[in-house]
């Protein structure tokens, strides 16, 4: 009887200790953190624009004729001085040729009309007459010679053939474009147009960041240059022109711009990586905030804007330490063990 009453108490202490639960064990999630900057940083302003030289110039005849010859393709450097294109000479010179004429019989006419004059022979108006003749012959001499010389198309400056608008043997008005000529000296600029409510936070010296698809890989700084008074007629936007800082040999003439400007006026942020952000939805999300004892707390932020890798949210200086790496899989409360 002693020996049946010492093994059912062992058979309880037994079934007693199977019962006990087992003990929790401390899980944490493996996360990385970053310090929060505070600062006042410019919401950026994103568009698009076109690459151009600063000293573009659409050159043409003064007169109207038929093209003989344009000596450069596009694309091509010149010098200043170099013949670009010039038209067919030989109505030009005829003319020429013609006022001269003129010119030297006007000439004669007045010898001959002193020497009656002084004879009594003609009147005094006559003679006067004869005077306004050869000024009048003058004029038409120059007039013929200015349109020859510009009868042909020569550089301005350096620079280089952007566009060629006719071709040999066209037959073309005065004042038509021939060529688009770029001055080497006026460097590249981007043009491009914002709407009203953009414009209004631009400033001459205003930074931007230009990127091209033609030149991948390359980031171009630029300063605001320009700033148009009022909107464009035909497009309702407001030109502005940003001159390229550091350029290099790989830019063409039209290439499509995507610019990012960087307005002078600025507000206060709070700065985080974009992969800090969890639950976003328009402009609200959450971050988790690391305490003291490592334990993730869930806080409610305002994205302001975006800048490059990093979201703007509205101030909140109590954010110090969030976690980044890790962030999708915290609850709020969770214990973190953070890696370095």
């Amino acid at each position: 009887m002693k020996t049946s009453t010492i093994l059912f108490a062992a058979t309880l202490v037994l079934a007693g200790c199977q019962a006990e639960p087992p003990a929790q064990q401390d899980v944490r999630t493996p996360v990385k953190v970053c310090e929060v900057q505070h600062r006042a940083v410019a919401k950026p302003i994103r568009t698009s624009g076109r690459l151009a030289t600063d000293a573009e110039i659409l050159l043409s005849f003064k007169i109207g004729g038929i093209v003989d010859h344009i000596h450069f393709r596009e694309g091509a450097n010149v010098d200043k001085g170099s013949v670009l294109a010039q038209l067919k000479m030989d109505e030009i010179e005829a003319q020429v040729a013609q006022a001269q004429s003129g010119y030297e019989k006007a000439k004669r006419d007045l010898e001959r009309a002193k020497n009656l004059h002084a004879e009594n022979i003609v009147t005094l108006e006559q003679l006067q007459n004869a005077q306004t003749a050869v000024k009048m012959a003058e004029s038409s001499l120059q007039i013929a010679r200015f349109n020859r010389d510009h009868a042909q198309i020569t550089a301005p400056a350096n620079g280089r053939i952007l566009n060629r608008m006719v071709q040999q043997d066209e037959m073309i008005g005065p004042g038509v474009p021939v060529i688009q000529f770029g001055a080497s000296a006026g460097g590249w600029i981007v043009e491009t147009g914002l709407a009203g409510r953009d414009i209004m936070n631009i400033s001459l010296g205003d930074t931007a960041r230009v990127r091209f698809d033609e030149r991948p890989g390359q980031r171009y700084i630029a300063v605001v240059q320009s700033v148009a008074g009022g909107p464009h007629p035909r497009s309702g936007l407001y030109n502005i022109e940003c001159r390229l800082i550091n350029p290099d040999a790989g830019l063409k003439n039209g290439f499509i711009a995507h610019i990012e400007l960087l307005p002078s006026a600025q507000e206060q942020c709070t700065l985080v990586p974009i992969n800090a952000l969890v639950d976003a939805d328009g402009s609200l999300g959450s971050v988790f905030r690391i305490n003291a004892d490592s334990v993730a707390r869930k806080v409610q932020v305002t994205v302001r804007f975006l800048i490059a890798e990093q979201a703007a949210l509205r101030y909140q200086p109590e954010l110090t330490r969030i976690v980044t790496d890790g962030a999708p899989y915290l609850r709020d409360g969770s214990l973190v063990n953070i890696i370095e």
